[in-house]
């Protein structure tokens, strides 16, 4: 194995400061919860919530999948001193993630990638998924520096999913007749043409996401030394 992907034995347990981002972790799982949760809810009451329509969405994936990162990240970041390789990968993968949603969400609020008006009448879980939570994982990214330093194929692991997901949405929107977003529903004049432009649009917007994210666990790298064996 590479020595990019070696890690340095722990030698010791936690520090003051990485309780404080480890409870950092829970509270935002928490948050995270309560807003997927009152999402559900609301559609539920609604009588519009339907389960595979509304976990093909690529932000609720990953609002869904975060919690399970952020509970993760709680618990090792109370029984070590840094983030293991896979742990730290994650949350880098996140944190991109959170950058596109985000993006996407202030900058292009007509794209149709999101829905700014939440279908009940708490705006706050809409708040929490496209803001909050992005800006949390970004913050908790530059100031918690206790990971292992991460190899840059991550940038492959971390563009997998988001791949996988826009084909296997495209493969069944062409089958079903049904999409996510509007923005990747094909149009009765250009056809896919649209769905090209705004995913390699979105790529590019990852893609910038995950390298700055990898330059900042880098520079962590140099500046804890002990993070990484290299």
């Amino acid at each position: 194995m590479r020595d990019t992907y070696r890690e340095t034995p722990s030698r010791g347990g936690p520090t003051i400061g990485r309780v404080f981002f480890s409870i950092m972790s829970f509270a935002a799982a928490i948050v995270a919860t309560a807003a997927v949760t009152v999402q559900i809810y609301e559609q539920w009451a609604a009588g519009q919530f339907v389960l595979e329509e509304y976990f093909s969405g690529f932000s609720f994936q990953v609002s869904t999948g975060l919690i399970v990162v952020l509970i993760a990240s709680g618990i090792y970041g109370l029984q070590s001193e840094r983030d293991s390789l896979a742990l730290a990968g994650a949350r880098a993968a996140f944190v991109s993630y959170g950058v596109v949603i985000a993006t996407m969400y202030l900058a292009m609020p007509g794209s149709g990638i999101v829905d700014p008006v939440p279908l009940g009448e708490m705006e706050w879980p809409v708040l929490v998924e496209y803001t909050i939570l992005p800006s949390y994982l970004v913050l908790d990214w530059i100031f918690n520096s206790r990971r292992t330093a991460l190899p840059w194929w991550t940038v492959l692991t971390a563009v997998s999913y988001p791949a996988v997901w826009l084909g296997i949405v495209i493969a069944l929107g062409m089958r079903a007749g049904w999409y996510p977003y509007p923005a990747l529903t094909p149009s009765e004049d250009k056809g896919m043409e649209n769905i090209l432009i705004f995913s390699a649009g979105a790529a590019v917007l990852l893609l910038v996401a995950i390298i700055a994210t990898l330059l900042i666990n880098r520079i962590h790298a140099v500046i804890s030394p002990d993070n990484t064996s290299r």
